[in-house]
């Protein structure tokens, strides 16, 4: 399925092009994160916990932007600027996105180091 996504009724929607050009590349990051964090709409309420997801990937897994050979955190003011964004990623609980996040990094884990023995 192909992931859509609507952000018109977003903060970061409301600024001129020139800022949104300046910000897309961390928004589509964002975006395309939604199916692997488990939430596909973001409101006031669930914000803290998208961004949360968001840098648990970050300290599993490694930045996503990088600046300078330096890791960069996805910046949270315009995480936050995605209020209203909606997309069809499904939804999934803390305790399941933490279970499969978790679960994937100690598989991939246990695979690299089976790959340096043999």
């Amino acid at each position: 399925m192909a992931l859509s996504y609507n952000f018109a009724r977003t903060a970061y929607a409301a600024q001129d092009e020139q800022a949104r050009e300046q910000e897309w590349p961390v928004v589509s990051t964002v975006i395309l994160l939604t199916p692997v964090i488990g939430i596909g709409s973001f409101t006031a309420k669930n914000i803290n916990e998208v961004i949360a997801r968001i840098r648990f990937l970050e300290t599993l897994r490694g930045a996503f932007m990088h600046s300078g050979g330096k890791d960069v955190p996805l910046p949270a003011s315009i995480i936050r600027s995605l209020v209203g964004l909606t997309t069809n990623a499904p939804s999934e609980t803390r305790g399941k996105f933490q279970k499969r996040i978790a679960d994937n990094w100690f598989l991939d884990t246990l695979r690299e180091l089976n790959e340096e023995e043999g």
